[in-house]
């Protein structure tokens, strides 16, 4: 027998997809768990590796392949980890780095690199990538806030690397990832991370 859903997924004009408990929930009861859609770190983060999102305390290296990308230095990642930096986000910063994309670049504008990682998603995940696009950004409302100009200058240091996409889009990826999810610490990475959850409706 099929066990009873534990939550309904709902909509509202205002405040988009929530959920509501569908039964009388335990305490300490797993709702639901999904894998993460993107991983990015924080804009007021530590420096952390692109890769596994260890911090780099004192020093990191590039990426041998793109050379813009901050990982671990020494034996490299940890092997048990999972890898974020894999062979198309490379080959993309690679394209770039001839067009100036750098490392310091990179580490300046932390907070664009989640939202490179999401309009990756457009072709490799088209499902994700449109629930991902019904998250809410409210753009109209954040116009000329300083959340708005803090992500305008994110939405400038991705362009370089997204040149075809258009500015609206990459602001509403850019508010969505940073303000229309929750954010989570996770303790495994050992290092603030943002993770953007866009499957509620794949189960």
């Amino acid at each position: 027998m099929r066990a009873a859903p534990r939550y309904e997924i709902r909509k509202n004009d205002k405040f988009g997809r929530y959920l509501v408990a569908a039964r009388d929930l335990r305490s300490g009861e797993t709702v639901l768990s999904d894998n993460a859609f993107v991983l990015g770190p924080h804009g007021d983060s530590s420096l952390v590796c692109f890769n596994c999102f260890l911090p780099l305390i004192s020093k990191f290296v590039c990426c041998k392949a793109c050379g813009v990308t901050p990982v671990c230095p020494g034996d490299g990642c940890p092997p048990e980890l999972i890898k974020w930096h894999d062979e198309e986000e490379c080959s993309l910063f690679l394209k770039y780095k001839e067009k100036g994309l750098s490392a310091m670049k990179m580490v300046q504008n932390v907070n664009g690199l989640g939202v490179l990682r999401a309009v990756l998603k457009k072709q490799r995940d088209p499902r994700g990538w449109r629930d991902f696009m019904e998250l809410e950004s409210h753009l109209d409302q954040r116009r000329n806030t300083n959340v708005w100009d803090c992500n305008e200058n994110t939405v400038k240091g991705v362009e370089l690397s997204l040149e075809k996409q258009g500015q609206k889009l990459l602001l509403h990826v850019c508010i969505a990832c940073e303000s229309g999810i929750p954010l989570f610490e996770l303790a495994n990475f050992r290092a603030p991370a943002k993770l953007t959850r866009a499957r509620l409706c794949s189960s």
